[in-house]
């Protein structure tokens, strides 16, 4: 499914709609970072790509446009990130900063952590909701074949 839901302006990962952006940053700042997986992890830099104001980060798994944006949500509501811009060239994730410190790093780091978080858990609850519908159907079926008593093709 694409396209953003009615109600929503979120993008939609496979018929979820991800939480919104203040969701997903109170989320990402309250949750202790060692409840966070680390799944997302910087692999090196595309020197081509980079100069002194811009470095393009590979990552693994690459970032694809779902991530890439929660990454925009979350960077737009983030306080220790202000003024740092990301966008995504030739697959690598180009970090536009004046200053690249360990602080940067790791915020960096956090964040796309956060997104790759977001994303896969919204994958994980329409996998149960689609479960649970899928099993509420089977259940309304067998009931309506054993009231009936026909047998369901």
């Amino acid at each position: 499914m694409t396209g953003s839901h009615p109600a929503s302006d979120g993008p939609v990962f496979r018929g979820t709609y991800v939480n919104s952006c203040a969701d997903n940053l109170a989320w990402f700042m309250l949750v202790s970072l060692s409840r966070i997986r680390t799944i997302m992890k910087i692999k090196s830099i595309n020197k081509e790509l980079s100069d002194k104001r811009k470095v393009a980060f590979r990552t693994e798994p690459q970032i694809d446009a779902t991530v890439l944006e929660q990454i925009r949500r979350l960077l737009q509501q983030s306080l220790v990130l202000k003024g740092v811009g990301m966008e995504l060239t030739e697959g690598c994730l180009v970090v536009i900063h004046p200053a690249f410190t360990p602080e940067l790093a790791k915020n960096v780091n956090d964040l796309l952590n956060a997104a790759e978080n977001a994303v896969r858990q919204a994958g994980e609850d329409a996998r149960k909701r689609e479960e649970l519908e899928q099993n509420a159907k089977n259940q309304a079926i067998m009931s309506a074949a054993g009231a009936f008593g026909v047998p369901v093709e």
